[in-house]
């Protein structure tokens, strides 16, 4: 009797703190929706009008919710479908390229031609991108150009209309 008495002490004394912590600690639930709402107070989204809803089919609750009662374009919603089949086509690994070149081959520390830059479709191509490419090439001997920058968009095909919609 002593033994259980003791094990049954030692076991509250322990569980006590622990509940006090209980209270003090936030749900994963909670967590999750401060951290949503952290990220979108710090996002461009904030002016921006959308809606979230994240929904656990498993336990059939909503985890996470703001406006989504509001009707949006379904335009967002298909960004998701083109995301799933980019990534099932191209796979996870997949990066986009995008490449500098020229029409000759630099001559000392002048270029008497062209500079293309190509793109493959690269659908996070900022300007940050841009300054980055930029730094190569100042990164290169290279000191003048004699010749012009060139778009090469030759990887797109001259089809920029579907045959069905209107033309204007």
């Amino acid at each position: 009797m002593k033994i259980i008495f003791t094990v049954a002490f030692i076991a509250v004394i322990w569980l006590l703190p622990e509940q006090g912590n209980a209270q003090k600690t936030e749900s994963p639930e909670a967590v999750f929706s401060k951290t949503i709402e952290a990220t979108l107070v710090n996002s461009c989204l904030r002016k921006q009008n959308f809606g979230i809803k994240i929904h656990s089919l498993e336990r059939d609750k909503t985890l996470y919710s703001i406006h989504s009662d509001r009707l949006f374009s379904p335009a967002s919603n298909v960004k998701l479908l083109t995301t799933a089949m980019a990534l099932k086509r191209l796979g996870p690994d997949y990066r986009f390229k995008t490449s500098l070149y020229a029409t000759i081959p630099i001559d000392g520390k002048t270029l008497r031609g062209d500079i293309s830059i190509k793109g493959f479709g690269d659908p996070n191509l900022v300007s940050e991108q841009m300054w980055l490419l930029v730094n190569e090439l100042k990164n290169l001997p290279l000191r003048k150009v004699r010749g012009d920058i060139i778009a090469d968009e030759s990887f797109f095909d001259d089809n920029l209309r579907i045959k069905t919609w209107k033309k204007k």
